[in-house]
Formats: C-alpha cells, structure tokens, sequence
C-alpha cells in the first residue's frame, strides 16, 4: 500500500477558496482525502525530495486550470529517497497504469524509476535531457554525476536512448567515440536542438520515461539548478520539451531533477527557479491533456506511405496518423520479437520527403540499425 511509502500533504497549503475552483491546486485530488482507487488515476504528482517538492507545488498549483477532464492526483511526498526504497512505490504506480511526475533534487531518483518500468514493459526506452552524459567509462563508478551507471550498464541495457541538450565541452573524447557506437542512441546537441525544437519531438515521442535535469536549461532563467551552468535551453524552450513529453503517448513517466536543495528557507534564486519549473510542468500536463491516443499499436487510425529506394531491394514503410499527423517510419527486418513495440519509430513529414528524393535522412539510416 502506497502510505507505506509516502506521506501526504494538507490539502489546505495548496488549495484556494476559490469558486469555481480555478487553480491547479482547486483540482488535485491529494491522497488519503480523496482517493480511493489508484486506477482511476491519469497522472500523479509525487515528492522525493518534500522541502523541494513542497516549494514546486506552490508555485505550480496557483496557475489556471485548464484540463476540465483530467484526473489528476498529488500522492505526496516519499519517506526516504534512496532507490531500493522507491522502487516497490513506483512500480505499484505503474502497474495500476498511473503516469508517475517525480519532482526531486537527486537524479537517483531515476534508476528506481527505470528499474521499475523495466519490470513492466519489455525493452524500456529512456530519453535524457541533460548538458552532459552522466556516464562513466566503467560500470564500477557509481556516483551521482555518473548516474546514468546503473542503468546503461545493465543487462539488458535501454532498447534506445535520446540525448537532447549535450554540449560538445562537456562531452569526453570516450564519451564521443561511445555514443557514435551505439545504434540505439539518438544525440541531438544543444545548438541543433534549438535551431529546430521540432527535431527534439520524434526522439522524445520515442520514449517511455523522459528524465529533466535542470542544468540543461541557462542557468540565468534556472538559478537553482545544480551544478549552475552558464548556457543551455531557454525557458520557453524548456517548456515545448516539456509540451512534447505531455504528448507522447507512449512515455509512462517523467522524471524532473537538478534541483539545489532547499535549506531552512528558499533563496530568491530557488524561488525564481520554482517559478519557471511550474510553467514547465503546466506544459507537460497541458501536453498530457491533449494526447491523441493514437500510437500506433496497429495499423488502425494510420495511412501508410510507401516509397521505393532506387537500386535496392528495401522499402521504406512511413505510416501517419489520421488523428494528430504525426509520421513514424517501420523498421525493417525486424529481428527481436519481444521489441515489437519499437517497430515503429518515430519520424517527421521531412524524413519522409527526403525519402521520396532518395535521400536517407540520420533517423532512417539507424532505423535499419535496429532492425
């Protein structure tokens, strides 16, 4: 039961008197007050860290409502933070099909997400918005700047992974050459992801978990971000990330961390970036509000292109969707049953232009990577 794992918080520090209710906080359903079936649940805001949780929800549950049909929940704050202790809370969340929104300081916070949602679906894949690659050059270093160990290093490893935001001076020469390696990875750094926001969204749709470290925004609109960084996405562009996320209907969880913890009171700066954190998280529940429902199980509801490569055997199949048009690509041969789900990766109407020109766009030559 989920109140051996966290603590609830009062209703009354976050609601207003207002009639009709207008304010986020007026429409949270907050745990052991009204919440009696977990299933009814769409999306749940939890705590890992409460001061900084606590700080997060005053500034997100002023803001309008606008989600007439959304059920929305607050479950509180976790007793502990470390990893063994969230995973069984986490995976009751998942199991009863609630999209878990984890506000917290430490990026551990992701491994017992992941771990969780890999014991729920097969293959999970991760997309991580982040300045660096918190990776280490062998699994034995298990730091929180490495934290991406435990779970690049397992076996198995993420079926794919995104990297949105990385900034070459941070990026090791190791580093470099791993990345190129994988062909399950999707990198896309901080000066092209800001040239065209619209590349970011194929690789995020293509998520089941997406993971917000702050220090992927600058660090003059998000002060209290740790480590500060001087340069990174703007707020507003943090936000359409966000939006993107909210929208995917494959992603199962969304993990936001970075947070400079609070002492015994906030700074200005914690406050200024408590602020700009609640517009991201009111985009990624608008995001989640408007979901079109139409990842593509199946053929139903698509319209499927199909273009001829000139000299080759192969054809590309791109299907769009009649509900949102959004464009994913088939991969061909594929090889592993138990990835069915990944078969469709997602893509743009310019991938498939390019296609048509016979031209192979980065996203189609490492579709056939995955096959």
């Amino acid at each position: 039961m989920l109140y051996n794992w966290l603590e609830a918080v009062d209703p009354a520090d976050w609601t207003t008197d207002g009639v009709p209710p207008v304010t986020v906080g007026d429409h949270v359903l907050f745990y052991k007050e009204s919440i009696s079936d977990l299933s009814a649940m769409k999306l749940a805001v939890v705590g890992i860290h409460a001061p900084t949780a606590n700080l997060l929800r005053r500034e997100l549950y002023q803001l309008s409502w606008a989600f007439d049909s959304l059920v929305m929940a607050d479950l509180g704050n976790a007793r502990k933070e470390e990893s063994e202790f969230l995973l069984p809370m986490l995976s009751e969340l998942l199991q009863s099909g609630v999209f878990p929104l984890l506000l917290g300081s430490s990026p551990q916070q992701l491994v017992a997400l992941y771990q969780a949602l890999d014991a729920q679906v097969d293959y999970p894949s991760l997309v991580l918005v982040d300045e660096r690659l918190p990776l280490s050059m062998t699994s034995s270093q298990l730091t929180t700047p490495a934290y991406l160990n435990a779970i690049v290093y397992r076996t198995p490893p993420p079926f794919t992974m995104g990297l949105l935001g990385a900034q070459a001076h941070f990026l090791d020469a190791w580093q470099l050459k791993w990345m190129e390696e994988q062909s399950g990875l999707s990198c896309l750094r901080l000066g092209r992801a800001r040239a065209c926001m619209a590349e970011t969204e194929p690789i995020i749709r293509d998520g089941d978990l997406l993971a917000f470290h702050l220090r992927a925004i600058n660090g003059l609109e998000m002060p209290a971000q740790q480590p500060w960084s001087p340069s990174g996405f703007t707020l507003e562009e943090a936000c359409q990330l966000c939006r993107y996320a909210g929208m995917s209907d494959k992603l199962r969880a969304f993990s936001l961390h970075g947070f400079l913890p609070l002492a015994a009171e906030a700074t200005p700066e914690q406050y200024r970036s408590a602020q700009a954190i609640a517009q991201m998280l009111w985009y990624f529940i608008e995001g989640f509000y408007h979901r079109k429902n139409d990842y593509p199980a199946s053929g139903g509801g698509l319209t499927e292109y199909i273009v001829d490569l000139k000299d080759q055997e192969d054809k590309l199949v791109f299907w769009k969707s009649n509900k949102s048009g959004r464009w994913w690509l088939q991969a061909p041969n594929q090889q592993m049953p138990q990835a069915d789900r990944h078969r469709l990766i997602p893509c743009t109407y310019d991938d498939y232009l390019q296609a048509c020109r016979g031209e192979l766009a980065e996203r189609v030559l490492a579709a056939y990577k995955r096959g």
